[in-house]
């Protein structure tokens, strides 16, 4: 990638400047998977359909810059195999026993975390896909 500027995580700073592509491309993975879980298990939005747009062309810009033997390096690769930024939906039901509890656990987490830091009005706007302008993707 070679521009860092308008990209959902720029992986600048430290620890994800040291992560080979692999773990960045898995951690991309891991937070499409969160937001989809979130999205279609949980009804939940906390995040703006704008900035997981964002995610998944980062995504899938990232993935089109690798060979397979990378890609297929990657944690989530067996779900992720012909990941396009404009899908999602199919991508939980793919997961395997293990990484489906792990993924709705972070789930639970993340919602909690979310929920204790937004007010009621705030959820309420998000549920409609409403936002405040803040960045709150960047690592």
């Amino acid at each position: 990638m070679k521009n860092n500027k308008n990209k959902a995580i720029a992986f600048t700073k430290t620890p994800s400047c040291y992560w080979s592509i692999e773990t960045k491309i898995s951690h991309l993975q891991r937070r499409i998977l969160l937001y989809s879980f979130m999205y279609y298990k949980m009804n939940v939005n906390v995040i703006s359909d704008y900035d997981y747009d964002a995610l998944c062309y980062q995504l899938q810009e990232m993935q089109n810059e690798v060979d397979e033997t990378t890609l297929k390096k990657t944690k989530y690769y067996y779900a992720f195999y012909d990941f396009e930024a404009f899908t999602g939906f199919h991508l939980i039901p793919r997961l395997n026993k293990e990484d489906f509890e792990v993924i709705s656990n972070l789930a639970e987490i993340v919602y909690d975390a979310w929920y204790r830091n937004t007010t009621q009005e705030q959820r309420q706007m998000a549920t409609k896909g409403i936002y405040e302008t803040k960045n709150y993707l960047k690592v």
